[in-house]
């Protein structure tokens, strides 16, 4: 055997047990008890492994044009903090520029990408310029391994109609699959935006009068009847945040529709009192959509534990405070949204959600690795733990204590939004296809040991 895990507790979506596992190559071969050491071995002495965590909604080496930005954390420094964070596997999105293909896109994002990334990396592909040999070109896609496309309701990115978002949902369905959306109502934000300019309120903490939970909620059930009316196309809702949303995905998925739904940490963890911080606070924490009041966090916990929501990924999008997020404190639209997370998510999940009893460990398991391997074309090679898997594999100490701060977590960007969180369970070792990558907060192989993943049309959990 090449590699041996002994006396764990492997934890999975479905169970918890414990027995020592066999990797040969990049693959598990055997999990069993009392297994003999192979040429490399670890005891672990009853500390935990769970498969490693998939985020998909990243952002690396991102460039927003109305800002003329480039973000901090590019495909180097976002997989570094990936590793640390027990995430294995992320897959990223390739923006469509107007006239170009979306094959285009992925060849551009792939060249930010390959060699850079400590772990196996992925695309979606976001639709920008949905032309008709573009619409045809969605079929390829899914045929050469990305079976999942992105749309915008916003505006700036393409300014589909519904017209445009049919076709694509059609297409897509046809395809076998699946639509990411982010939902919000833009012409709505564009409106109640242009009322704070002439108002002359542009402080950060007027974001949330631009950007309503109700205009969320609109475009959600939207996408979703659009979705329906597509012959039923698979549709999944990008960092929900608010319980308008959650009841349009409840509704839609209750009458048979393939819609699903993801979270994000900051979404459970804070709310919208942090936009009446001083200015200068507040921008690090600027997001789109924004936080809610604490009665959307409560509905998202459980929305999380009944399974109305079904993953929870990052969305990874990381600036500097000094020299761009900065230069919102005294005007909002020039300040990038995004925050760094990639890192942070499983154990903030762990603390705030497993540890506090809103949801098992198990449940823990599922919406960080398995359901974004099964609705993502990863399943079973990854997001779980059995023979014949990728031994993507994260050792977890459930009594290790860490108080996050800008010393501990290893982005590029100059802050910590999560500063002085103290946390209690924290991954300890990162095993990519069976190498181990990371060590106690450590790298253990040089940038390139990702693999471009390739995945499997949609699936239905």
């Amino acid at each position: 055997m090449d590699l041996t895990l002994r006396n764990g507790l492997i934890i999975t979506a479905t169970d918890t047990f414990r027995a020592d596992i066999g990797i040969e190559g990049d693959r598990i071969v055997e999990i069993a008890a009392n297994l003999p050491p192979g040429r490399t071995d670890f005891d672990l002495g009853g500390k935990w492994i769970v498969p490693g965590f998939i985020d998909v909604h990243t952002h690396f080496d991102a460039y927003l044009a109305p800002y003329a930005m480039h973000s901090p954390d590019d495909f180097e420094s976002g997989t570094r903090q990936a590793a640390c964070g027990g995430v294995t596997s992320v897959v990223d999105y390739a923006f469509q520029s107007t006239g170009d293909t979306l094959h285009d896109a992925v060849s551009q994002w792939d060249d930010k990408a390959r060699e850079r990334c400590y772990i196996d990396y992925g695309f979606h592909t976001v639709v920008v310029d949905p032309r008709a040999d573009v619409l045809a070109e969605m079929a390829d896609m899914v045929q050469d391994g990305y079976p999942s496309f992105k749309v915008f309701m916003m505006r700036g990115f393409g300014d589909l109609n519904d017209r445009a978002l049919y076709e694509i949902l059609k297409h897509s369905k046809n395809a076998g699959g699946i639509v990411t959306v982010h939902a919000e109502n833009g012409d709505i934000v564009q409106a109640r935006s242009e009322e704070l300019f002439k108002a002359g309120r542009r402080a950060p903490h007027e974001v949330p009068y631009a950007m309503p939970p109700e205009a969320e909620g609109e475009a959600t059930q939207r996408i979703i009847t659009l979705a329906g009316l597509a012959d039923n196309a698979p549709v999944y809702i990008v960092h929900l945040s608010s319980i308008s949303a959650l009841e349009a995905v409840r509704i839609g998925r209750q009458s048979g529709q393939q819609v699903y739904a993801e979270t994000r940490p900051t979404y459970l963890l804070l709310d919208d009192n942090y936009y009446a911080k001083p200015a200068a606070e507040a921008v690090r924490y600027m997001a789109s959509p924004p936080f809610r009041s604490r009665d959307h966090v409560e509905a998202l916990w459980n929305g999380l534990r009944i399974g109305d929501l079904q993953t929870v990924a990052s969305d990874h999008t990381a600036w500097n405070f000094h020299g761009q997020k900065e230069l919102g404190i005294n005007d909002f639209t020039r300040m990038p949204p995004g925050i760094p997370a990639v890192e942070t998510m499983g154990p903030l999940l762990f603390t705030f959600g497993v540890q506090t009893g809103r949801i098992t460990i198990n449940k823990w398991v599922e919406v960080l690795a398995t359901n974004p391997a099964k609705l993502f074309g990863l399943h079973p090679r990854k997001g779980t733990i059995a023979v014949g898997a990728d031994a993507d594999l994260v050792v977890y100490d459930p009594k290790r204590s860490v108080t996050l701060s800008k010393d501990v977590t290893h982005s590029a960007v100059d802050y910590e939004p999560y500063d002085g969180f103290e946390l209690t369970g924290y991954p300890i070792l990162t095993f990519s296809r069976g190498t181990l990558v990371m060590k106690n907060g450590e790298l253990m192989v040089q940038p390139g040991h990702g693999q471009l993943l390739r995945r499997n049309r949609f699936t239905s959990l």
